[in-house]
């Protein structure tokens, strides 16, 4: 059960951090509807961050699962971003890359 609070305080923390990054990043940069980008990035979250936690740990050793699944959120980010948001899919991988370095790093900080 603690497990499951922890999941849930992280995918909090990563929505609002990642949300707030993307938001800004995205709407000053390219333009695009405020709203559209913050359902955006709550709904890639969401698909994403269960994964990271709850997949990629029981594959294979802790570095190796860490690496996996940071590079599997960011890829697979950037392709919803692209596909939701319409951006290319350099500008995507731009966005989704520093979402979640962003995030990762707030949660080495906690």
């Amino acid at each position: 059960m603690l497990y499951v609070h922890h999941f849930l305080v992280a995918l909090l923390l990563t929505v609002v951090a990642e949300t707030l990054i993307v938001a800004v990043f995205i709407f000053k940069i390219y333009r695009l509807k405020l709203k559209n980008i913050i359902a955006t990035s709550i709904v890639v979250n969401v698909l994403t961050l269960p994964y990271v936690w709850f997949v990629f740990p029981f594959l294979t050793s802790r570095t190796s699962a860490l690496v996996i699944a940071e590079i599997f959120a960011w890829v697979v980010e950037a392709i919803l971003y692209k596909i939701f948001l319409k951006l290319s899919f350099k500008q995507a991988l731009i966005v989704s890359f520093v979402a979640n370095l962003a995030s990762y790093l707030l949660g080495l900080a906690l």
